[in-house]
C-alpha cells in the first residue's frame, strides 16, 4: 500500500528506510528524522490506526454529544446554567437541529429550545436551555471550562466515546451570542 505525503522540501519527515548492516546484510532502519529533500524512496513512515480501547469512563452517548456542542457552542449564563446557540438551517448540515434536538429532549427532559428569528442578515437560530439539573452533570465533566475538552475524558474514554465527542465538536457551527463569550 503506498501513501502520498506533499511536503516542503525542509519539512522533516519520521521514517525507517531501507539499509544494508554490516555483511551486506538488509534491513530496516531505527525511526529517525530526514529532511523531505534528502527522503530515498520505499521509505517506512507512521500511520495513524484504530486504537482498540477499553472505557473506564461512565458517559453515554447523548452526553457526549452535548458536551461537544457545548464545547463548540455553548455559553455559561451567570453560573447557573448552560445554553447552546446553533443555526436551525445549515445546507452543510441539513439533519444536525433536529439530531440536537432529539438528543438534547431524550437525554435532558426538563430541556427547552427558544427559536430567534434572523435579522439584519443573521439566519433563524435556535438556544438550547438546559435547566440547572442538566447544567449540573454537564458542569460534572467540563467544570467551569465549558470551551476545553475535559483531561479525563481524553484519559479514560474509548475509541468509539472519543469518536462520538469529536463528531459533535465537528458539527457545531461557531454560533455565537451577544452575551457568549469565547464563540
Amino acid at each position: 500500500h503506498g501513501l502520498d505525503c506533499l511536503v516542503t522540501p525542509e519539512h522533516r519527515v519520521l521514517c525507517k528506510t531501507r539499509t544494508t548492516f554490516k555483511r551486506k546484510k538488509q534491513g530496516i532502519s531505527e525511526w529517525k528524522f530526514l529532511r523531505a529533500e534528502n527522503l530515498p524512496t520505499g521509505i517506512y513512515i507512521p500511520t495513524a490506526r484504530k486504537l482498540k480501547t477499553i472505557s473506564s469512563c461512565e458517559i453515554d452517548n447523548d452526553l457526549l454529544l452535548i458536551l461537544g456542542w457545548i464545547i463548540t457552542d455553548g455559553c455559561q449564563r451567570k453560573d447557573k446554567y448552560i445554553t447552546i446557540s446553533q443555526a436551525t438551517s445549515n445546507p452543510n448540515k441539513p439533519h444536525l437541529y433536529k439530531k440536537m434536538v432529539e438528543t438534547t429532549k431524550r437525554r435532558f427532559q426538563e430541556s427547552k429550545i427558544y427559536i430567534k428569528k434572523g435579522t439584519r442578515g443573521h439566519k433563524e437560530s435556535a438556544t438550547f436551555y438546559l435547566g440547572p439539573k442538566a447544567t449540573k452533570e454537564v458542569k460534572k465533566w467540563l467544570g467551569t471550562k465549558i470551551h476545553k475538552i475535559p483531561r479525563i475524558l481524553l484519559e479514560t474514554a474509548s475509541y468509539n466515546q472519543l469518536e462520538k465527542l469529536f463528531e459533535a465538536l465537528v458539527e457545531g457551527d461557531g454560533t455565537t451570542t451577544k452575551a457568549s463569550k469565547n464563540g
